[in-house]
């Protein structure tokens, strides 16, 4: 698939398999906007990119408001959004009777229901 001048948008991309998608994403050609909660690590992303080519803009998904400013800011800078890569994403790993109700809602929020909103 050719991506050369697509413009993606890719959560969770701080870290792991959301960071190595920008980068791959970047290096076909793409324009990319790095979304997530730890602001720091995607503005390094961001300017080892190119910050002509990639833009942080730091966003927990699980907040509506939030996901709206980033899709703003990401038309905003490039016209368009023409792939989501909806990365973010969270495990908890614990026996049943150590799980914390709080903690399992907070891990459903953000594996099932934020990648369910719409812009």
């Amino acid at each position: 698939m050719d991506i050369s001048g697509a413009v993606v948008l890719v959560t969770g991309a701080s870290s792991g398999i959301g960071g190595a998608t920008a980068r791959a994403a970047s290096r076909a050609g793409a324009r990319v906007a790095l979304l997530a909660r730890r602001e720091e690590r995607i503005r390094q992303l961001a300017k080892e990119l190119g910050e002509s080519v990639a833009l942080a803009v730091p966003c927990d998904v699980t907040d509506r408001i939030q996901v709206t400013a980033a899709v703003e800011a990401a038309i905003e800078k490039s016209g368009r959004i023409d792939v989501l890569v909806n990365n973010a994403g969270q495990g908890l790993q614990a026996t049943v009777d150590a799980i914390d109700p709080e903690d399992f809602r907070a891990v459903l929020e953000l594996n099932l229901v934020a990648p369910l909103w719409q812009y």
